[in-house]
């Protein structure tokens, strides 16, 4: 009988070192029947300890999800650590609910941010009855490709279809002029479609995380960053919606400024999809899902198991 050193060799060689049975045997001196058997007692005996790590199926945890809250649907997707793979992979999930949302719907509406951008979209099918609409104008610092314009443009050219941007600063000086450039032209054409969207698909924030893109897009002067910090601000919606730690919606200053769909237009849309995830952002994600501003969710898989015990 073989002793535990030469059993502990041949497992080793094995499941360390990847080689066959025969390879194994023919170096050693022993029959394969003989390995096979002396592999057998290094698990029976303990040499060999055998972890299986189970995994979730996604879809278990979006049924999961589905049962807490009923109202929404959820597209989960993988979690990765490195942000630049996570932004990848929310993307590529947002890429499948726009499909079905392009399949399915007649009007559109595209929000802003780096997820958004990323998307990665393909269509042998057209669409030309269809109509993309951006939610929030344009300028700042955000790299181009991150306005709503930009991604409502290459967006409609992929599937074919028409493209309604918003030609205007994300936010002006005051609440007259805003009035003023909203009724103006093609401006108001896309002001009036808000109120004819079928769903909308953009990413979601948390402003009291200083990395946030909020800081960086040069769409908020410091002293609209700091009424969001001074109201407790820890969910941004498209930049149209803000809601307090309490899940409340703030009726802020800044909301006589922005130029893009109102809070009001924005939860009449019948379907109302967030892309999001990341830890920075599960709070953030939880206050919108759970007081029903969003009914639709692209997220990762922590993020889905941190709003299953929430």
């Amino acid at each position: 009988m073989l002793d535990n050193n030469t059993l502990s060799k041949i497992a080793k060689m094995y499941y360390l070192e990847g080689l066959t049975q025969k390879q194994i045997g023919d170096n050693l001196g022993i029959s394969r029947i003989g390995i096979s058997r002396a592999l057998k007692r290094c698990i029976e005996e303990g040499i060999v300890e055998i972890k299986i790590k189970e995994f979730t199926p996604l879809s278990n945890l979006e049924e999961a999800l589905k049962k807490k809250y009923p109202y929404a649907d959820f597209k989960i997707v993988p979690f990765f650590k490195e942000t630049k793979k996570l932004v990848r992979s929310l993307a590529d999930g947002a890429g499948e609910v726009l499909d079905e949302f392009v399949r399915n719907n007649n009007n559109i509406g595209i929000g802003w941010g780096k997820t958004l951008s990323n998307l990665n979209i393909e269509s042998d099918i057209k669409y030309p009855e269809k109509t993309f609409v951006s939610l929030l104008g344009g300028y700042g610092n955000v790299s181009i490709e991150m306005h709503s314009n930009q991604i409502t443009a290459r967006v409609s050219e992929v599937y074919g279809s028409k493209s309604m941007v918003l030609l205007a600063p994300s936010i002006v000086d005051n609440k007259k002029f805003k009035e003023i450039i909203i009724n103006e032209g093609s401006i108001k054409e896309v002001f009036d479609m808000y109120r004819k969207l079928d769903c909308v698909i953009t990413s979601l924030g948390n402003p009291a995380d200083e990395n946030a893109t909020i800081h960086k897009s040069g769409y908020f002067k410091d002293e609209d960053l700091k009424e969001l910090k001074d109201r407790d601000i820890c969910c941004d919606i498209v930049s149209s919606l803000f809601l307090n730690r309490e899940g409340k919606e703030e009726d802020l200053e800044i909301l006589d400024r922005i130029v893009g769909i109102s809070p009001k237009c924005f939860k009449k849309v019948p379907i109302r999809a967030a892309v999001a995830g990341g830890e920075n952002k599960m709070f953030a994600i939880y206050l919108a899902l759970k007081n029903k501003y969003i009914n639709n969710l692209v997220t990762d898989e922590n993020t889905a198991n941190y709003l299953l015990n929430k």
